[in-house]
């Protein structure tokens, strides 16, 4: 009898051991701290902690959270991309995990970069990714290459410039300046990457037609009537209307005055390349911008650095100031009136919902 019970114990404790280990709210407030948080619905989501490489998944709206990060991964998270509640890939120096089942498997794959931004698209029954490379900063300057996955391979697609070429070199991807976002559009040939250099008064936008083969630069003429202010380049973003997809690119101008920054935010827009960079809407900001949402063509939505809260319902036509979010450093809504927002205060990652188009907050985790 004592040999049955005890081969029990043994067995329940090898069982328990395989579990994915699900964080309650006071063990992820005691131990973790996500960096990053991507709600698809009010259920489902994906959270990281960069810094010790760990993935979270939550199917409860944000109230517990389960660790499902690959195994024999690494430390560090080097790049991510969350496609859906189920498809995920996470880069960890040149290795590539995948999931298309929530994290209950991995697939691991080695890759030629061991940084990246990444992005992927489903192309009938398989995908098609894209990787800008990074070769690390240095000084403010960061090289790059873009690499692209298609037939579940990765091939150079362009090799972009290192400090020691010729600047001048046209059709390449320039080493100088930090990367600061890439968009690739649904026809696989239009990409936009901006640029935020040294020089507080000079901005970059490369942008390719062909694949991301060649690059070339474009000018914002407003922001060129503006020399005397400093630029802030954002990631462009895609806003889908059926099958029209429009370009959405925000630009931080700040006008420095004797004992402060007076701050605005720039949206341009264009719906297609053939079409010339359009002013969408300026927004007069308190605070330099943080994070800026765009959940349609219509609402769109900015934090700044004090946790101010800006919305447009009219693609900018008009802004609200809404009360503020303390320690907020990403919003992100799933529609017009229900958003999420991550808050990092005292060492502590907490997770915040509105239900009522940010009116009013209430906590999620922990709840």
């Amino acid at each position: 009898m004592k040999k049955i019970l005890l081969t029990t114990l043994l067995l329940l404790m090898f069982f328990s051991g395989c579990n994915k280990k699900v964080t309650s709210p006071s063990e992820l407030t005691q131990i973790y701290n996500f960096d990053s948080v991507t709600m698809f619905d009010v259920n489902n989501g994906w959270a990281i902690n960069k810094w010790k490489g760990e993935v979270y998944e939550t199917k409860d709206g944000g109230k517990s959270w389960m660790d499902v990060s690959p195994p024999n991964k690494s430390s560090i998270l080097s790049g991510w991309y969350f496609m859906d509640p189920h498809t995920v890939w996470v880069l960890y120096s040149n290795i590539l995990y995948s999931t298309e089942d929530g994290g209950i498997h991995w697939r691991d794959n080695k890759v030629p970069f061991n940084s990246a931004i990444l992005l992927f698209t489903r192309f009938s029954n398989s995908f098609i990714g894209w990787a800008l490379k990074s070769y690390g900063m240095a000084s403010g300057d960061e090289p790059v290459d873009l690499y692209k996955f298609e037939n579940d391979s990765w091939v150079l697609v362009s090799k972009g410039q290192m400090p020691q070429e010729d600047s001048k070199n046209k059709g390449t991807i320039p080493w100088a300046g930090a990367k600061k976002g890439f968009v690739m559009l649904p026809d696989m040939l239009t990409g936009f990457i901006t640029i935020e250099y040294r020089s507080p008064h000079d901005y970059g936008l490369y942008v390719t037609d062909d694949g991301g083969k060649t690059w070339h630069s474009e000018k914002l003429d407003m922001l060129e009537s503006k020399k005397d202010e400093v630029f802030v380049m954002y990631s462009p973003k895609l806003s889908n209307c059926g099958t029209k997809v429009t370009v959405i690119l925000p630009v931080l101008c700040g006008k420095i005055n004797s004992n402060h920054i007076d701050y605005s935010i720039v949206f341009f827009s264009k719906n297609s390349k053939e079409t010339p960079w359009h002013e969408e809407s300026t927004l007069q900001t308190k605070k330099e911008v943080m994070y800026i949402d765009i959940e349609d063509q219509l609402h769109w939505w900015v934090l700044t650095e004090e946790g101010n809260l800006y919305k447009t319902k009219d693609s900018g036509k008009s802004w609200v100031e809404l009360p503020p979010i303390e320690g907020a450093v990403k919003i992100q809504f799933i529609s017009s009136e229900i958003g999420f927002a991550l808050v990092k205060k005292d060492n502590e990652t907490m997770l915040f919902r509105t239900d009522d188009s940010a009116n009013s907050w209430k906590s999620v985790y922990p709840d």
